[in-house]
């Protein structure tokens, strides 16, 4: 396989032969070459590492998928036919069906594309250093587009960053698209941080831990910072959220519901929360058998941490805790409305009763 992998080198520099980096004096033969060493990085086995070296040759040279079938083999062929696009097709049709196709693609075909576009990512931000906005120039698409399609891709190839080998890649291509496509502004005053890139506006206030897609345009009072002074930012403020979550853990006491006919409370001991349910009346003899109905919800720690950050994210870290839980979960209808939000969150729970 070593040899075959080899062949594969020679075949590709004779087949790029002449061939620049776009907008560069570069030979080309160092893309597939970095490509290479990406999927290297990741573990990729042999044939894929190979697939890697000619994942362009089809597409952008003479050679055609029988030549690569014939030389290295029909699985080899069959992951750089499906990296091939149909330069033929209007641009936007075929980038669309490339991200249409990689949603559904396996494992190998996306730690291919993800190679391919790091290395593509890696030499535009190195241009862009260079010759800023210019660079959109030497493509043939402009600036709102290229982010379109590198942004789709990135969400197309999320579910495989969860693979150790493969995480670090993902993280560094994040990274790149951030610091090409975006920018960040922040109004300390309001407390309100942004991050704009040329197809949509996320806006991060101060005490939530998440960034939410916003129409809201940064006013005239926001100043531009740079990604590292945002990260620091978002770092500080987010901690304001978790350190209020990890507060609400704190032993507690709240009624819910405390009537004549039926009474309901939640109980935070130990770092672990309790829904309790006591009714009493005619209705109980269909459950027990008998005039009066116990019952409870037992959230392990994790789950009522997470519990917790739910609902703070949904109300805010302004108000006490056992206030938050009064109001989304007070009156007579205390056990459903709890129930609701515990499957909404997919919070796992154990329910038993006496």
């Amino acid at each position: 396989m070593k040899q075959l992998l080899h062949e594969s080198i020679v075949f590709a520099n004779k087949a790029h032969k002449g061939q620049l980096r776009k907008g560069t004096d570069i030979d080309y033969i160092s893309h597939p070459m970095e490509v290479m060493q990406i999927l290297t990085a990741m573990g990729a086995d042999d044939k894929l590492i190979i697939a890697g070296v000619l994942h362009d040759t089809i597409e952008d040279t003479a050679t055609t998928l029988d030549d690569i079938e014939r030389i290295f083999g029909d699985e080899v062929a069959a992951l750089v036919g499906n990296h091939t696009q149909d330069k033929s097709q209007p641009w936007m049709e075929r980038k669309s069906q490339v991200v249409d196709q990689l949603q559904r693609a396996d494992k190998r075909t996306k730690m291919l594309v993800l190679a391919d576009k790091v290395s593509n990512l890696r030499s535009m931000y190195s241009n862009y250093l260079e010759v800023g906005e210019k660079l959109w120039e030497r493509f043939n698409a402009p600036k709102e587009k290229q982010c379109w399609y590198y942004g789709a891709i990135m969400d197309a190839l999320w579910d495989i960053s969860e693979f150790d080998d493969i995480a670090p890649v993902y993280e560094e291509m994040t990274d790149l698209f951030k610091d090409i496509f975006v920018t960040y502004k922040v109004d300390s005053e309001a407390g309100v941080l942004f991050q704009v890139s040329p197809t949509e506006t996320y806006i991060l206030s101060k005490g939530f831990p998440n960034w939410e897609l916003t129409d809201e345009e940064p006013s005239v009072f926001t100043k531009d910072i740079t990604r590292s002074e945002a990260e620091e930012l978002e770092e500080a403020w987010s901690r304001v959220f978790w350190d209020k979550c990890e507060a609400d853990l704190e032993d507690l006491e709240c009624v819910l519901a405390d009537e004549e006919t039926q009474s309901a409370k939640i109980v935070i001991e130990d770092g672990q929360m309790k829904f309790e349910g006591y009714d009493i009346g005619l209705g109980c003899n269909i459950i027990t058998g008998g005039d009066e109905y116990r019952y409870f919800v037992g959230l392990d720690y994790d789950e009522t941490y997470e519990f917790i950050c739910q609902l703070r994210m949904k109300g805010g870290i302004d108000k006490d805790f056992a206030a938050l839980l009064a109001e989304n979960f007070g009156g007579p209808k205390a056990f459903s409305k709890f129930m609701d939000f515990c499957k909404e969150q997919n919070i796992k729970y154990v329910f038993y009763s006496l």
